[in-house]
């Protein structure tokens, strides 16, 4: 951008030069006074003071017209000039270029020789001041116990979340991002570990004065942690990191820790949670309810080859008013397929006191969305989604059908 200017601005000064000499030329006196040899034609210069300044020298409105009509040697002079200015800049740029491949060459040849890192991997490793600032663990989270008798302090990891974690692919289906492989929200946030403090501890509490909750597979990420009623059990869930040696990924498991020793053991079997929309709901102090993958879930659907049929939305109405530009909306039927197929759960309710249960099934398979007890635990309040799914909203603006049922209700 710099160089055109540069030649654009070049262009004027070659034409002042020549007006300039056309006007030393035509002045009163000087050499060939009132008239200008153009080759063989000689051409009347006005030094009168006429009320026309059209052709006066002095007051040129146009010097390269002037210059190109006038003066054919001026002219070539002036093209000579700027044509050298060209071959100067090319040369300089030439110059400029070579330079610049040679640095890149060079930056690309250091990159190819550069040594991994100590993670193995090939991005480069800030100073170990910056590592230490960013990767400091943050305080932990706690939390109180129904009675206020004990605390749960919740160790939080560093606040970059690894690079294999946001790389992953994620479904994007109603404004909601769907994790396929562990059917559950997408880039949750998470905690490392849990332990079990004395109210009146100060916080955070040294290991020496925690009991923590052991059990559980070591470096498992944990979510949706919540005591029991009575505060005599917590309740957690536990996935796979998936990075490098790691297990493999799948959806989230359930546990329960007695409060008192801190030990930790699976629930529902080997039933696991679909916490797309919920997890599970505490009903009393021993019994909860949990959303889980039906028996016969089947393979997702697969998008068809050939459309069913054609994209219809009706106005009929004739009202004209904002359209809001949700985001992840549903496309077609397949997304709605998608949606339901990766949304749908079953209701299942267990006893925590039962070590061996898979718990009893209580509602049949919908894409549920809350589940709450009543506080006598008598009464459950759920509410799932219904088709048919809109392509202009979200999820949260869907049909929802919201039912009240005894909480010993059976399928």
């Amino acid at each position: 951008m710099h160089r055109l200017i540069v030649l654009c601005c070049c262009i004027p000064n070659a034409m002042n030069i020549a007006s300039r000499q056309l006007r030393h030329k035509c002045q009163p006196g000087g050499l060939n006074a009132g008239r200008f040899n153009a080759g063989n034609t000689a051409w009347p210069c006005n030094s009168s003071s006429s009320s026309s300044s059209a052709m006066r020298p002095h007051a040129l409105p146009n010097p390269t017209r002037h210059v190109s009509q006038l003066a054919p040697s001026l002219r070539r002079r002036a093209v000579a000039m700027v044509s050298r200015r060209q071959m100067l800049l090319a040369a300089s740029a030439s110059q400029q270029l070579a330079g610049l491949s040679t640095a890149t060459a060079s930056q690309q040849q250091q990159q190819q020789q550069a040594p991994l890192t100590a993670s193995g991997s090939g991005y480069k490793q800030p100073p170990k001041e910056i590592l230490d600032i960013v990767d400091a663990p943050p305080q932990p989270a706690l939390t109180f116990s129904p009675d206020r008798s004990k605390i749960l302090q919740l160790s939080r990891p560093p606040s970059l979340p690894p690079i294999f974690d946001i790389s992953r692919p994620e479904l994007k289906l109603a404004g909601v991002r769907i994790d396929a492989e562990q059917l559950s929200r997408s880039r949750m946030s998470y905690y490392t570990g849990l332990c079990i403090v004395p109210a009146g501890t100060i916080v955070p509490a040294a290991e020496t004065d925690t009991t923590p909750i052991t059990g559980y597979p070591a470096g498992s990420w944990i979510n949706y942690v919540s005591w029991s009623p009575d505060g005599k059990h917590i309740t957690f869930t536990t996935r796979s990191p998936g990075g490098p040696g790691d297990p493999p990924r799948g959806p989230l498991q359930l546990w329960v820790a007695d409060a008192t020793t801190g030990r930790a053991r699976p629930l529902l079997g080997s039933r696991r949670l679909n916490t797309v929309f919920d997890s599970y709901s505490w009903m009393d102090d021993n019994t909860l309810v949990a959303a889980v993958l039906p028996q016969d879930l089947d393979q997702p659907p697969t998008k068809p080859q050939v459309p069913p049929g054609p994209k219809i939305q009706d106005n009929s109405s004739g009202k004209k008013s904002q359209n809001r530009t949700w985001t992840d909306l549903l496309k077609d039927e397949h997304d709605g397929d998608m949606f339901e197929y990766y949304g749908t759960a079953e209701l299942v309710m267990v006893d925590v006191r039962d070590q061996d249960s898979e718990g009893t099934i209580i509602a049949p398979p919908r894409m549920y969305t809350e589940m709450d007890g009543s506080p006598d635990g008598q009464f459950m309040l759920v509410s799932w989604l219904t088709r048919p799914f809109s392509l202009a909203v979200p999820a949260g603006r869907f049909p929802v059908t919201v039912q009240v049922r005894f909480k010993r209700d059976r399928v």
